[in-house]
């Protein structure tokens, strides 16, 4: 059975969670207006599980039992290395099906698609003229709903909340914690697991003697998480918009390419310190980037809280709605 809204997307090793995430919160979203809503892709056990317990009533399948939907959400990057990329293929079939498509895009280029799709983008400094079906700018940051209910949160000066995504393998978070061992001014290390992560976190990680580490899997609140953070060391992504929103000191290290070119534009906002790779040969830069990030704490929370807003995928849900009552 066709649903109102469908969100093509997925959730992997590959593509991460973040995709999924983003379109899972939109899809709360537009329920609350009376559309139904399924996210179809492909998804990994894990990350269905996550999507079933957050949203029972949300269909989850594969692209082919999407059905004909009134408005489609393509969310999907077609070369998971390069953020932008676009499934121009998945839009022109939904397209053809007769649907409302809005494509949201997750890196700086405006894909090659007809006029009449929508194109959302919320990467910083976009300098080209914009068409009147693009939507652009860091209001469009994919933060869900909730910011200001924690936004009275009191930070924990001496924790560092690890957050690095859904890659496959540890030997980025191996690089990150032997990099924090050598800071003096972190005691608790806080490592939050990503829904798609398959195997068990290594027993093996490397922290200082003088630091305790803390586990967090299938958090109900991410939000709050962040909001008592002293700094926050995360892969650019989502959960960097949602530290960004509610006034976290982040420190940006990057997996992939895209991730240490993106993390380095906002770090010339001024918004976060870029970490850059996470090679196992930038131990010390990482360690340095993470005391930058304390040293400049108050300035980056300040800075931060200030240009995200943290109503991106409100005002996306808006439009999405928009799509499915008039076209």
């Amino acid at each position: 059975m066709s649903v109102d809204v469908a969100f093509i997307t997925g959730a992997n090793s590959d593509l991460g969670f973040g995709h999924a995430s983003r379109c899972l919160h939109l899809a709360r979203l537009a329920q609350g207006a009376g559309l139904s809503c399924g996210l179809f892709g492909a998804f990994s056990a894990e990350a269905s599980g996550r999507i079933k317990a957050y949203g029972p009533d949300i269909t989850v399948g594969t692209e082919d039992e999407a059905g004909q939907p009134r408005v489609s959400v393509v969310d999907r990057l077609f070369d998971p290395d390069d953020a932008d990329s676009v499934d121009v293929a998945a839009i022109e079939r939904f397209r053809s099906r007769g649907a409302k498509v809005l494509a949201i895009v997750s890196g700086t280029s405006l894909p090659d698609v007809p006029g009449d799709v929508i194109v959302i983008g919320y990467q910083p400094a976009k300098s080209d003229a914009l068409a009147d079906n693009v939507r652009w700018g860091l209001e469009y940051a994919p933060v869900p709903p909730g910011v200001g209910r924690v936004g009275g949160c009191k930070r924990e000066a001496s924790q560092a909340l690890v957050a690095l995504g859904g890659h496959d393998g540890f030997a980025p978070l191996l690089t990150v914690c032997a990099a924090l061992a050598s800071v003096s001014r972190i005691t608790t290390v806080e490592l939050l697991v990503s829904p798609v992560a398959r195997d068990a976190v290594p027993h093996d990680l490397r922290i200082g003697k003088h630091q305790s580490l803390v586990k967090h899997r299938d958090v109900p609140d991410v939000l709050a998480l962040l909001a008592r953070a002293g700094i926050v060391i995360a892969s650019y992504g989502n959960l960097m918009f949602e530290a960004l929103a509610v006034g976290g000191s982040v420190c940006v290290v990057g997996q992939k390419q895209f991730q240490i070119d993106l993390a380095g534009r906002m770090a010339t906002l001024g918004l976060c310190i870029d970490g850059g790779a996470t090679a196992a040969d930038r131990t010390s830069a990482i360690s340095d980037a993470i005391e930058r990030t304390l040293d400049r704490r108050e300035e980056l929370s300040r800075r931060a809280a200030g240009a995200v807003d943290g109503a991106g995928l409100e005002r996306i849900a808006g439009l999405i709605v928009e799509a499915a009552r008039h076209g």
